[in-house]
């Protein structure tokens, strides 16, 4: 993974300009808001949160689960091991992503992993059993609270951290939020300019999954409210469901028993 200083050295100030006051509203609404209504029951919160953090396309049942636990946070807060166990549990499934962005919320010093701040510090996850996965993505959440710490006390991105200060004054956004701001925009952006189209072409037509399963893209969409691109896909077994997953997410490379695979690779 990538240090605290090779990390600096990719962050542009140049980057703040692709910030818009709309992000950083959401985000704050989120924050601001979290101690003051229940979060389990709260419609708007539970909304407003799901479209900022693209939490539409999970079921139901993990939803609650998730919501439930969120408000749980409050008094009784759950360390990353508990709460990956107890969400693990709804669906057999395991979401890093909503863990980290739950934990933020209830205290804005811990760090959020997503795809784009995991592809700028070159994360490599692995596929194994559940204990082993919550155990490495717990490793990785620390290394990235040490290497925003370091990025702080040493002052490597003094420069770009004040233009967004004087971007947005009066802000409360903790460091480690702003750092994420910067990492998420940079490693959309180095995505566009410096991408090869013919690697991250997603046309229509059969796609393999690494793990053997294939599925049809039928269209390439964007989110209404994020503007991020969406695969629209289905199932070619069972029911043939179909299906939603962000574009880039598509093209990743995933690591399994130290084999190296595309997620999907096309057909025809």
């Amino acid at each position: 993974m990538r240090t605290a200083a090779e990390l600096a050295k990719m962050i542009n100030t140049n980057i703040i300009n692709t910030l818009n006051q709309k992000d950083i509203d959401a985000y704050c609404f989120l924050e601001s808001n979290y101690m003051l209504v229940d979060v389990y029951t709260d419609e708007q919160y539970r909304r407003k949160f799901r479209g900022y953090y693209i939490m539409r396309y999970t079921a139901q049942e993990y939803v609650d689960r998730f919501f439930e636990l969120f408000q749980r946070q409050k008094d009784t807060p759950m360390t990353f091991t508990d709460l990956s166990r107890e969400l693990y549990k709804v669906d057999g499934k395991h979401q890093l992503s909503f863990i980290s962005k739950l934990l933020h919320t209830a205290d804005d010093s811990l760090p959020i992993f997503d795809s784009q701040v995991g592809r700028a510090f070159n994360v490599r996850r692995h596929v194994g059993m559940i204990e082993e996965r919550i155990a490495e993505d717990e490793n990785l959440l620390r290394y990235m609270s040490e290497t925003y710490h370091q990025m702080e006390t040493q002052g490597l991105i003094a420069d770009a951290i004040q233009a967004f200060n004087s971007k947005f004054p009066g802000n409360s956004i903790s460091f480690i939020k702003k750092v994420d701001f910067l990492l998420w925009k940079m490693s959309e952006a180095s995505q566009v300019k410096t991408t090869d189209p013919q690697d991250t072409l997603i046309k229509p037509g059969r796609y393999r999954h690494f793990k053997g399963k294939e599925y049809e893209v039928l269209y390439v969409a964007k989110n209404s409210e994020t503007l991020e691109q969406m695969v629209v896909y289905r199932a070619l077994y069972g029911e043939s469901g179909v299906w939603v997953r962000p574009a880039s997410m598509w093209n990743e490379e995933v690591n399994r028993d130290g084999v190296t695979y595309r997620r999907f690779t096309y057909i025809d």
